[in-house]
């Protein structure tokens, strides 16, 4: 796998509030479906980021799949991003637990988009039912619990973040038709 996926590393968000954007569009819905709503929610936006007040204004004209996840987005527009960066630096739990103050900013969210902003993946949620059935696949042969997922992450250490992409990527790549 390492082989195959040689000079890939994991992919960073420059922006905290683009990170929070694709986290919430991403909740609960298949990485395909994730994708066609992070597209549609961008071509308002003629696919730049936009800023708060933008995002605010635009959302009344927003049409599509996105059900509830429009009042979430509006709520995280009402974050104070400097503060909230700061406090990623401080602490990382302790900006995870700011952010899951938010309605519509569950723990999932939280951890997803701080692990892609700060591109620290070992932040990434391993209650993610893509994380877990990656996992199994490769060491149970079913779906993972959340704690085995955490186990087998914990014996790596320092490089846990490195391992769950490597699985993810792989467990990608294998999806594709790729023999690995």
């Amino acid at each position: 796998v390492v082989k195959l996926l040689k000079g890939t590393v994991p992919v960073g968000i420059p922006y905290l509030f683009e990170s929070l954007i694709k986290a919430v569009l991403q909740q609960q819905v298949s990485t395909s479906f994730a994708f066609k709503l992070m597209d549609s929610f961008f071509s308002y936006f003629n696919y730049t980021v936009p800023d708060k007040n933008r995002v605010l204004e635009q959302i009344k004209n927003i049409k599509g799949s996105f059900g509830y996840r429009l009042k979430y987005l509006q709520n995280i527009c009402h974050l104070d991003y400097n503060m909230l960066e700061k406090k990623i630096t401080e602490s990382k739990e302790d900006a995870i637990s700011l952010l899951t103050s938010i309605k519509g900013v569950g723990e999932w969210t939280a951890r997803l988009s701080i692990a892609f902003y700060t591109r620290d993946l070992s932040l990434y949620p391993i209650s993610d039912l893509g994380v877990r059935r990656s996992f199994g696949e490769l060491y149970f042969g079913r779906r993972a619990k959340e704690m085995e997922v955490k186990m087998i992450l914990d014996s790596f250490d320092a490089f846990r973040g490195y391992i769950l992409y490597y699985v993810l990527a792989a467990d990608r790549v294998k999806n594709m038709g790729v023999k690995i």
